[in-house]
């Protein structure tokens, strides 16, 4: 802290509150204790920001490497399908083709929902640690 921001801050409290405070009162603790955990805070939050990237970075991954296996199946199910059409007749190749395309939304909405109760888990634990780190420099303040 600056002696500007403490003279500042000094400034501001006479002006308020209309008490004239020392550079050795115990309200600068104070002030300086919530500095140090807002920059805790902040720090904390960072890390759990990187390892939701990170978690989102791994999600869309396997999403895309989900997506290409599928696509890859439906190739491969419109290639067998042809050459079943050209043996045995176009119904069974439909029917196939209809059940491969009617089950893959299915597979990808469960995998979905799996990843957002996670991110909502990991999202409520972040407003949580917010909450009670903002607490903490609430009490402090009152105290």
């Amino acid at each position: 802290m600056t002696l500007d921001t403490l003279e500042e801050l000094k400034n501001e409290i006479a002006t308020k509150h209309g008490i004239a405070i020392s550079q050795d009162d115990p309200i600068f603790i104070l002030h300086t204790l919530n500095e140090h955990l807002m920059r805790e805070n902040v720090k904390a939050q960072q890390v759990m920001l990187e390892q939701f990237k990170a978690e989102m970075e791994a999600i869309s991954q396997g999403w895309s490497m989900n997506s290409k296996e599928k696509a890859e199946k439906i190739l491969n199910t419109v290639l067998a399908a042809s050459k079943k059409m050209m043996e045995n007749g176009a119904d069974s190749i439909i029917e196939s083709f209809k059940t491969e395309i009617n089950e893959t939304p299915n597979i990808i909405n469960s995998q979905l929902s799996k990843e957002a109760r996670k991110l909502t888990k990991l999202n409520l634990f972040a407003s949580s640690l917010t909450l009670i780190a903002a607490v903490i420099v609430f009490w402090a303040a009152l105290s």
